[in-house]
């Protein structure tokens, strides 16, 4: 989990810094999520998380989201919902 929490602190940076495109990362992270493998699948959690905060949780963003709620794998299920797309 460090290597996709490292990941997406570079996405965020560049993201500030006005590099980088949500529409690829979010083919990248459908990607990921879809092959069923943990490693993937944390990926794909941790890059979901940076991309529905710069989007603020779009409607892609959220149903990416839910589609990893649902992965095969339970750590990559936790992971998707320690995510947090709205606070009342």
């Amino acid at each position: 989990m460090i290597v996709g929490q490292t990941l997406a602190t570079r996405i965020t940076y560049a993201h500030r810094n006005g590099i980088g495109d949500t529409d690829t990362l979010l083919t990248v992270v459908a990607r990921l999520g879809a092959t069923g493998e943990t490693a993937e699948g944390l990926f794909a959690a941790a890059l979901t998380a940076t991309g529905g905060a710069r989007t603020e949780w779009s409607g892609p963003w959220r149903t990416q989201l839910r589609l990893l709620r649902q992965h095969p794998v339970p750590d990559v299920r936790d992971a998707a919902y320690a995510e947090v797309t709205a606070h009342e």
